[in-house]
């Protein structure tokens, strides 16, 4: 009797579950604490931890109403009321618990934070550890952290690979222009910079690593900040009628974010040495977690780029012997206008824990206007003019372009068995009109060619397809994936060039100017992959693709088809990816992947195509498709108790049936000839690292070094020319930092060996070196004061060019008002006037210098005005926090 009452109670006990996850991890949850509370007094009813996959489970025997309470030490409690009735199961699903702000702010612990931080795929850097002047933009910070560089078009790399993407707290941010975000972003909004390896939409939501990384930047905004709203206005006018205006601001509501960028200035182009631009800018952004279920991204910008440009060209074209050589001079002026519209978004809605869809549109609307005039040459070594001409050129073109991708996951179970569906459709169209007038004398034969040309250009591009994947757990440790995917692209492109008749009117067709072609693809990919686990945070996978790809193109010449091909090819492409973590903070990751690459429409038409009196290019219809092999390799190791953190990474890649142009120069007219060819034995490494090491409470070294080369192959006036390059970088940086004043010494140096077997005239070995000085001084009262001196040198260039420059860049502002939120600033660049608009690049085929023309220095006064709804900081709250440890590593170390 005693057994069938017991047996009778536990049938009506209830039942609730669920699965904890961190989102700081990135995993499931060990031990958390699951509490159930009663709900009228808090009373303790039972309590369980999480097992090693989050998993908890909890009977209730007696109906009513409770609290689910679930916490970890130093992440945000979880707390849930929930109604129990007779033999009610309840599933809480997954339940993500994220690192407490607050506790990071209340925790004090006496100690130096960390510059460099290295967690799975991201490196972080301290923002407060690379100082920069009140009211510098984020690019300014940027141009602070070892191993990150700006170019002058404001394009960032991380130890050489290009930073794709910009996001703001983990979401996107003008996705469509990084330096939306870079120029306009004050820097001290910023709390830390983090470099992101960051996975496909596939990976992220199947759980199986399909090795398509993203490198991009995720600039974290200060907690502290993100109440109320806040934003900054920034005027000045300087010297050589130089100016800017810089307007931010952004408004928080929980995990409601608005923010407007706008910007208007003319000195970019002087920063950048590339003319006088004058660029303005505005864009507005929206993010917001609806709900538990919703995440919603919205972002509008529009961009206009004035450039006026006077360059002066010099190119030796090499012709094989190194007494045989052609030199081009070309000076030209030119006014470039270009607008550019965007809008795009992403929606994240997941219905249940095992249910997701994203959804990401993009629409684009481009215009430009550009007018050119120039004057070129063609010169023999002994100095004898080969050809001369003048030209001047007119265009209006537009751009436009829309696209959407679609991305589903469901998961069957809690072991990961889940399918996944991709959908895209991409339409991209673009249109010019202009003219073109030029004369072309050539000394042989005394003869002269003359174009007046209305040239018109339509080229229109769609593409779309789908993809699948589904994954099955075979055990604990073992998961397999099966994938296919077709996508196709049907593309045309004409352009007709109209001569002159005698009245004027553009009616006469030029052949030799006018071209047409159509492509259509379709691409079939068919692979599996198996993936092994063999401890948490750790991975091996291995997998194997087919892929079939049909394409038909079509050339014509003027009105009339002359190539129409098709061609079907099936080509494999293996993968490894070897990812290994401890608990330690020791992390190696090892990918192979091959990939195929297509010859374009340009390259396989046999039609010769003239684009200048001095240019004629010639496809090659039997070109056969490139394979690249290529290795990945990244480690590192870090002590987050004495501050050290540690990267190495390396590449080594191989093409077979590699695309090279042949290029052959007509050394009594100047007139080229290009075609193309494949080629093996084309290679490339490169191998470094970055070291970040403490010598001293406030002392620290930054140092990064990487060694790389290639093997190269092209033609250089019909004959191949093999190329070995091998270069060596290395820098070092060291900062100390007070509760005032930080400073900065380092240097910075490349070499760089260049052999060719039949170019012998640019092999080289040169040093380039830099040495610096920064440094910020903001003391109490308001002052601040900032600095940067440079001195670069070179040596085994055998030029006349000078290159030992001396580059000072400084900065006075004082702070004052209420809450010091207005600033004062003078700012004065390149004080010495030694800053340098020359550029030199060298290849097998030519040498090439080019000078710009425009402004270099300038000195400038600004007002800055910062404005808020937050409670005005405390500063020696704000000092104290760059003394704390964040409290994940304090409660894990």
């Amino acid at each position: 009797m005693i057994f069938l009452l017991r047996a009778h109670a536990q049938t009506r006990s209830s039942e609730i579950k669920g699965r904890v996850y961190d989102t700081d991890e990135e995993e499931w949850m060990t031990a958390a604490s699951v509490r159930l509370l009663s709900a009228t007094d808090s009373t303790l009813i039972q309590g369980v931890m999480t097992d090693k996959q989050g998993h908890f489970r909890l009977l209730v025997s007696t109906p009513g109403s409770y609290l689910v309470d679930i916490s970890f030490i130093g992440y945000t409690p979880y707390r849930k009321t929930v109604s129990i009735g007779e033999s009610s199961k309840i599933d809480l699903g997954r339940i993500k618990l994220s690192p407490s702000a607050t506790a990071l702010s209340e925790l004090k612990v006496v100690g130096q934070a960390s510059p460099v931080t290295i967690k799975k795929d991201t490196v972080q850097f301290n923002a407060s550890a690379f100082k920069v002047r009140p009211g510098a933009s984020v690019e300014e910070l940027l141009r602070r952290i070892p191993g990150i560089e700006v170019d002058a078009e404001g394009n960032i790399t991380y130890n050489g690979e290009a930073i794709e993407r910009v996001e703001l707290d983990g979401r996107d941010f003008f996705s469509s222009d990084p330096t939306m975000a870079t120029k306009n972003l004050p820097a001290d909004l910023i709390k830390n910079v983090q470099v992101v390896d960051k996975k496909s939409e596939q990976s992220m939501l199947t759980g199986m690593d399909d090795g398509e990384k993203t490198k991009i930047l995720n600039l974290n905004v200060k907690e502290e900040l993100k109440k109320g709203f806040l934003g900054s206005l920034k005027a000045g006018y300087g010297t050589k009628d130089r100016y800017r205006v810089d307007l931010m601001g952004s408004a928080f509501r929980g995990d409601e974010r608005i923010t407007l960028l706008a910007n208007l200035n003319n000195t970019d182009g002087v920063r950048r040495g590339r003319g006088d631009r004058t660029q303005r800018s505005v864009g507005a952004n929206y993010d917001n977690k609806v709900s538990d279920k919703l995440n919603v991204t919205a972002e509008l910008s529009y961009q206009e780029d004035d450039n006026t440009l006077f360059s002066r060209m010099t190119r030796e074209n090499l012709l094989g012997e190194a007494t045989h050589s052609t030199t081009d001079r070309t000076t030209s002026s030119q006014d470039d206008l270009s607008r550019r519209g965007s809008m795009g978004g992403r929606l994240e809605w997941t219905p249940s824990e095992r249910t997701a869809l994203f959804f990401m549109p993009d629409i684009s609307i481009g215009r430009s206007r550009s007018h050119s005039l120039s004057q070129y040459s063609t010169e023999a070594r002994e100095g004898e003019t080969i050809n001369s001409g003048s030209s001047e050129r007119e265009e209006k073109s537009r751009n436009d372009g829309a696209s959407g991708y679609l991305h589903f996951r469901h998961t069957f179970n809690d072991e990961g068995r889940n399918i996944y569906v991709r959908v895209f459709g991409r339409h991209q169209s673009g249109n010019s009109d202009g003219t073109l007038k030029s004369v072309t004398t050539f000394a042989k034969g005394n003869r002269s060619e003359t174009l007046d040309q209305l040239t018109s250009s339509r080229s229109e591009s769609n593409q779309g397809g789908i993809s699948f994947s589904y994954m099955e757990p075979l055990s604990k440790y073992w998961a397999l994936q099966g994938n296919y995917s077709l996508d196709g692209e049907y593309r045309t492109s004409n352009r007709l060039a109209y001569q002159a008749d005698t009245e004027g009117e553009y009616t006469i067709l030029d052949k030799r100017y006018s071209r047409g072609s159509s492509n259509q693809y379709l691409n079939h990919r068919i692979g599996a992959m198996a993936r092994y686990r063999p401890r948490p945070k750790s991975s091996i996978s291995l997998g194997v693709d087919a892929l079939p790809t049909h394409t038909h193109t079509i050339t014509t010449d003027g009105e009339e088809v002359t190539y129409d091909h098709e061609r079907s090819i099936v080509n494999y492409a293996p993968s490894l990816i070897v990812d290994l973590r401890d608990d330690r903070g020791l992390q190696y990751m090892l990918h192979y992947r091959g990939r195929t690459g297509q010859p374009s429409m340009e390259q396989l038409s046999p039609v010769t195509i003239q684009t200048s009196p001095l240019s004629q290019t010639t496809g090659n219809p039997d070109l056969l498709p490139s394979f690249r092999h290529m290795i990945f390799m990244r480690g590192s190791m870090e002590n987050r108790e004495k501050l050290q953190s540690l990267q190495i990474f390396g590449y080594m890649g191989t093409v077979n049936n590699a695309i090279i142009n042949r290029r052959e120069l007509d050394r009594e007219t100047g007139v080229s000839q290009t075609t193309y060819e494949n080629v093996n034995g084309v290679y490339s490494y490169s191998a470094g690292g970055s070291l970040s090491l403490p010598l001293s409470k406030s002392l620290t070294s930054f140092t990064n070094g990487r060694v790389g080369g290639n093997r190269g192959k092209g033609y250089v006036n019909g004959e191949l020319n093999t190329s070995l390059s091998s270069t060596v970088n290395l820098s070092e940086r060291v900062t100390w930092s007070g509760e005032y004043l930080q400073s900065s010494l380092g240097f910075s140096g490349n070499y760089n060996h260049l052999t060719n077997t039949v170019s012998r005239q640019s092999d080289r070995k040169t040093l380039d070196y830099r040495l610096f000085c920064v440094a910020t001084w903001t003391p109490p009262f308001g002052l601040s004061l900032s600095h940067r001196l440079s001195y670069s040198d070179a040596k085994g260039y055998h030029d006349d060019v000078k290159r030992n420059l001396w580059i000072w860049d400084i900065s006075i502002g004082y702070s004052f008002l209420k809450d010091r939120r207005g600033t004062l600033e003078l700012e004065a660049l390149d004080l010495l006037g030694q800053r340098s608009t020359f550029r030199r690049t060298s290849t097998a085929q030519s040498i090439t210098d080019m000078l710009y023309e425009g402004v270099t220095s300038y000195v400038m006064l600004t007002f800055t005005y910062k404005f808020n709804t937050l409670p005005t900081a405390d500063p020696s709250a704000d000092r104290s926090s760059r003394l704390r440890y964040q409290s994940r590593y304090y409660h894990r170390m």
